[in-house]
């Protein structure tokens, strides 16, 4: 998700992420998220649970910053 996205798509965004245990992150700008995916400005970029999902997570680890979830608090 990008890090200046507007604060109730935001809310939704991560309600929905949590109610379905789907980690999700914080990248830059929704200009360099879009540049990342070679498209215009992009708020919310999902991936399936296949594939180079793994790799890609890998990756975000280093450079994005992980929203906090539930268990986090526990």
């Amino acid at each position: 998700m990008a890090g200046d996205t507007a604060a109730n798509t935001r809310k939704k965004m991560e309600r929905i992420c949590r109610r379905h245990d789907v980690p999700f992150y914080y990248l830059s700008n929704r200009e360099e998220l879009g540049r990342a995916i070679g498209k215009q400005a992009q708020v919310v970029l999902g991936l399936p649970a296949h594939g180079l999902t793994g790799l890609i997570m890998k990756e975000l680890s280093g450079v994005a910053q992980r929203a906090p979830c539930e268990d986090d608090k526990k």
